[in-house]
């Protein structure tokens, strides 16, 4: 009786926990989505302008993620604005 009582309570508590986790998780998603819509002009506003001035793919990047900008919204901002990755660049 003494088991049965603890295994439920064990098992009521994992899925206590899986249930907070998943929520977690797409709280964080959609924030990040959010962000995204929300920085992503000024990112390629700013790519642009960069472009323009005659930086390359490596310089624009490495400005970028000094500053502290995520590497994917760099990836992605570089794309829209035409310039892909050099082939032999290492990241």
């Amino acid at each position: 009786m003494n088991k049965e009582i603890i295994l439920i309570i064990a098992i009521l508590l994992a899925a206590i926990i899986t249930i907070i986790l998943i929520i977690n998780f797409i709280v964080k998603r959609r924030k990040r989505k959010k962000r995204e819509q929300e920085v992503m002009p000024k990112l390629n506003e700013w790519v642009k302008q960069a472009k323009e001035m005659g930086y390359n793919y490596t310089k624009i990047r490495t400005l970028l993620e000094i500053n502290g900008w995520e590497k994917k919204l760099v990836k992605k901002a570089l794309k829209n604005n035409g310039l892909e990755k050099p082939e032999g660049y290492v990241e």
